[in-house]
């Protein structure tokens, strides 16, 4: 894996934060911006590893997410919402970071489908959570 890919997805969750308070879906703007960090990640890498790349950014990226929310933590909730929602987005985003990983490996048309398919795995999540969320809390 490219040496910067860790270091860039750790800050992009701070990164994406003031533009995801202005447009309406943080599921785009976040799946792009994994996307082209795959993407220049694998366009750096002699030998492209479609898992451990799409591992590394996911979890990187849900964590440095997650602290970015606890900085917030009064729009987040209580703190029972913060440890629940941390456990859930990990998996969220390495899922996503995972499709769109491996989507890359089918060429243009692989990596629209990716993508998109990220975005709606993303967007789904966030409609569901405030519910799930709820039940818990």
């Amino acid at each position: 894996m490219f040496i910067v890919t860790p270091l860039i997805a750790a800050i992009l969750p701070f990164i994406l934060w003031p533009l995801e308070q202005i447009l309406p879906y943080p599921a785009v703007v976040e799946e792009f911006a994994k996307a082209v960090t795959i993407f220049f990640s694998k366009k750096n890498e002699v030998s492209y590893n479609p898992f451990i790349t799409g591992l590394c950014i996911g979890i990187l990226f849900s964590i440095s997410e997650s602290i970015l929310y606890l900085f917030n933590i009064v729009r987040v909730g209580n703190t029972a919402s913060f440890i629940l929602r941390l456990f859930l987005t990990i998996p969220l985003h390495v899922t996503s970071s995972l499709i769109i990983a491996y989507s890359f490996r089918k060429g243009r048309k692989g990596v629209i489908l990716g993508v998109t398919a990220s975005i709606l795995l993303h967007h789904g999540y966030n409609l569901a959570i405030p519910q799930f969320v709820l039940l818990f809390t």
